[in-house]
């Protein structure tokens, strides 16, 4: 029999009935007596599976008192009927907070909602207040099973039932260490409604739903879960649903029911399935430390909605997790592999297969050990040789070969696979190549490919002993590739034909053959030399580069597929930043990674001088240069400017508008290093700042490029404007006298300075008032100087651009000594203009 409300009980029911005239709730409780609303006595006491219901306005509060006598477990369970409603249950002190619950309705609906398990410690008195708006249910519940007992039977399979809309039912059993467990749970009413099984312990948790009318236990499984430790675990069921139901806790076997436990290897396992949902098969492996396999798992009944996955644990697993699915759908058992794994120091590896979901299927599995050594040809390869015959024959399968050499060598290897993949198999590319050092360390692999040809390029190497290996790729989804042939060559960096020492301006003819064959030119070259590397390669050959390097290892520059004439630009060009001798190497263009990338060249080493085409290229201060451009990529303009060592001067540069722009480079004429430079691309004039001419008297402009590097289809006009600097003032005396206004002078050019002298008394106080021209750009600076020593007496900056004196001023100074000093005036970099000044007595 069920209540109204959806309580679906039969117990007793309180009532507190809500009319909407009344200004406050009244209630009929069992003993007869009324409860009190908001604060002050509760309103009665609760008994287990007592129903309360009533209503509640805004503002109203209802508490009830429940004693629990026997210490059973129970829940808490709301309904709001309409609006919402909260319930809080405290302990007999009303101070901790036990449980809430929260439970809105819909305008279609009513909700119900219950707390968490309540585990009183001893018989303990709860106090319960329900607040909100509206109709509602409240009754506790013991999460005792009313039928069963709550301390299950592993692998039984238990019926019981959920007697009301929020009960609960709560189970019990110990966990070993180690084991595997799996929960089912069937709904057996046709109610549709859902409830849910949570199974938790200290450090596992799992959870299972089933909906009323399912038809079979196993298909509503949860997830395999286990536990490190001894522990109880607690089995909660609960839900909407009311009703009968069945449920099972399995603790799975992870043995295999029909075949032992110890893995053949490189033979099918067959006769062997996954009997129920969650089901878990383990076999042992048992090797060598360090020895590889792969292992292979293949579904048979054909269905796609079974799947089972494939693990390997205690393994050092090389690129993914040693793991793989397999659905019912697969055509080969070649197509699900864990990919390639080594066993641990202990020389053994558990092989698990797992069902999925609803799985229940049988599988045949195949623990593949892999031998390194190539099955037909000999382990041993000396270079020029080549394997006729050979092959990769299942996923993960590896060959071998050492390679021993006495000295420091250059080789090349040449992997030629067959061109077509096996009927049946996905096409994958399958294939590494690593070259491994005498202590099993990789020195890189050297590329991946499937299904063509594959070369390594030239590899230098230092005598010793090597492995060259050929094998699949390690991961889940790599496949046999069958036959190939392996090929090693000898590279010697010297050329075949004609000299090895060229000098600058010489042109060679040689060819690179086979491909990853290297031909290499040494020349000497000064520091500052500009050069070009260029190339010619006949149409039809295959790419062919050409790299520029110091001859000592350093990194130079290079570029890529050459063209047809000497006259195409090559690297265009490179300032040498040192003397000494350089290396001119033609090779492929992939370094012989395509097996096409050989054929006959010619090769030019050019020296680019740096004279100007329209302009000398000595220069003195005052010098104007405007009629030059950076005309063609690589192009490179010099110019010496010559003055008194000592002298000071200073150099304008300016550019077209153009965002690539040029770079000024100041240069030490006599050691061909960069002094300072400058990155332009318009046509404003910016300066270096003031300069020293060395003790040699002449420095170097280098104009060129951005970067260096070469832009094309553009030119770059440029401009050049370098001036004397002369400390004396261009226009006045050099001496003046405390009070006189010095005024008619300017700093001009850039960077100029002007010096000026004026003698005083020691003792006397003094201040400077500076202006500049109105429109000037702030920043001037004055200072005054004590000349022997050279210390600053004081200073002003001007900040105010008007030509009355008195707002920028020094501070007010006390002459040291008696005698003369040196004013300095001068504007920051790239500034000029008018200025005036006074000393005056403060």
């Amino acid at each position: 029999m069920r209540s109204r409300g959806g309580f679906g009980w039969s117990g007793r029911v309180a009532r507190i009935v809500g009319l909407a005239a009344l200004v406050a709730a009244s209630a009929v409780c069992r003993d007869g007596s009324s409860p009190r609303i908001g604060g002050g006595p509760y309103a009665g006491t609760l008994r287990a599976s007592e129903l309360l219901e009533g209503a509640l306005r805004t503002g109203d509060t209802l508490r009830y008192v429940f004693r629990s006598t026997d210490a059973r477990p129970f829940v808490v369970v709301l309904t709001a009927r309409t609006d919402s409603m909260r319930l809080s249950v405290q302990d007999s002190t009303g101070i901790p907070l036990v449980a809430q619950v929260l439970a809105a309705a819909t305008t279609t609906s009513q909700a119900t909602a219950s707390s968490s398990d309540i585990i009183p410690p001893h018989p303990a008195t709860y106090r319960m207040e329900v607040t909100g708006r509206g109709a509602f249910g409240l009754r506790v519940l013991t999460t005792t099973p009313e039928l069963a007992s709550s301390r299950l039977v592993i692998n039984d399979t238990i019926r019981e039932s959920l007697d009301a809309t929020g009960d609960v039912d709560v189970f019990t059993f110990e966990a070993r260490p180690g084991e595997l467990y799996i929960g089912y749970l069937q709904l057996l009413g046709a109610d549709t409604l859902t409830a849910s099984m949570e199974l938790g312990g200290r450090d596992m948790s799992a959870a299972v739903t089933s909906q009323g009318g399912d038809t079979e236990l196993e298909t509503q499984g949860s997830q395999v879960f286990g536990t490190f430790v001894f522990d109880s675990v607690r089995v909660v069921i609960r839900g909407a649903y009311v009703g009968p139901y069945r449920f099972m806790v399995r603790r799975i076997d992870r043995r295999p029911e029909s075949l032992g436990t110890q893995a053949i290897e490189n033979d099918t396992i067959v006769g062997e399935r996954l009997d129920y949902v969650g089901d878990v098969d383990e076999f042992l492996i048992t090797g060598a430390p360090r020895a590889l396999y792969n292992v292979m798992l293949q579904l048979t009944n054909g269905q796609a909605s079974q799947s089972a996955r494939v693990e390997v644990s205690n393994v050092d697993a090389f690129e993914y997790f040693a793991s793989a699915t397999s659905t019912g759908t697969g055509q080969s058992l070649l197509e699900r592999s864990t990919g390639r794994f080594a066993l641990d120091g202990s020389g053994t590896a558990t092989v698990a297969v797992r069902a999925l979901g609803t799985t229940r299927v049988a599988y045949r599995l195949f623990v593949y050990r892999i031998d390194t050594l190539p099955e037909l040809a000999a382990p041993v390869l000396v270079p020029t040789d080549s394997v006729a015959i050979e092959t990769l024959d299942l996923p993960g399968d590896v060959d071998d070969y050492t390679i021993n050499l006495a000295t420091d060598d250059t080789l090349r290897f040449v992997v030629d696979f067959e061109t077509t993949a096996r009927p049946g198999l996905p096409t994958w590319p399958g294939v590494v190549v690593t070259l491994l050092d005498r202590f099993g360390e990789s020195i890189g692999p050297l590329g991946t490919n499937s299904w063509e040809t594959f070369t390594t390029g030239a590899l230098p190497l230092v005598a010793g002993r090597y492995r060259l290996r050929i094998a699949t790729l390690g991961e889940p989804l790599a496949i046999p590739v069958g036959a190939y042939t392996v090929a090693a060559y000898r590279i010697s960096s010297a050329p075949e034909v004609g000299a090895q020492v060229i000098a600058i301006g010489d042109t060679i003819t040689g060819a690179i053959d086979p491909a990853g064959d290297v031909d290499e030119y040494r020349f000497q070259a000064q520091k500052g030399d500009h050069i070009d590397l260029e190339m010619q390669v006949p149409v039809g050959s295959g790419a062919l580069s050409a790299d520029l390097i110091r001859a000592r290892g350093r990194a130079g520059v290079s570029f890529t597929d050459a063209g047809p004439t000497l006259s195409e630009p090559g690297i265009y060009r490179i300032t040498l930043e040192e003397s000494g001798a350089y290396l001119a190497r033609a090779r492929s263009s992939e370094n012989g990674r395509v097996v096409g990338q050989r054929g006959p060249y010619r090769l030019l080493v050019r020296r680019i001088l740096g004279t100007p085409e329209h302009h000398t290229e000595e220069l003195v201060p005052g010098d104007l240069v405007q009629n030059e451009g950076i005309e063609i990529p690589g192009d490179v303009d010099e110019y010496f400017v010559q003055g008194a060592p000592g002298g000071e001067f200073s150099v304008e540069f300016s550019t077209g508008n153009d965002p690539y722009g040029l770079d000024l480079q100041l240069v030490d004429a006599h050691t061909k290093d960069v002094v300072r430079y400058l990155s332009h691309g318009n046509d404003l004039l910016l300066s270096f700042g003031r300069l020293v001419f060395p003790e040699s008297g002449r420095v170097m402009l280098r104009v060129q490029e951005r970067g260096g590097r070469p832009q094309f289809g553009r030119s770059f006009p440029y401009r050049i404007v370098t001036h004397p600097i002369h400390r004396t003032p261009e226009t006045l005396p050099v001496s003046f006298a405390i009070g006189d206004t010095v005024s008619g002078e300017a700093n001009f050019p850039v960077e100029d300075i002007d010096e000026f002298e004026f003698s005083g008394v020691a003792g006397q106080r003094l201040q400077a008032l500076v202006t500049t021209q109105v429109g000037s750009a702030p920043g001037l600076a004055f200072q005054v100087f004590e000349p022997v020593t050279g210390r600053l007496v004081a200073a002003a900056r001007v900040d105010h651009t008007q030509w009355e004196l008195g707002p920028d001023r020094s501070q007010v100074f006390t002459l040291p000594r008696t005698g003369a000093y040196l004013v300095r005036v001068q504007w920051p970099v790239s500034q000029v203009g008018d200025y005036r000044f006074v000393i005056i007595a403060p």
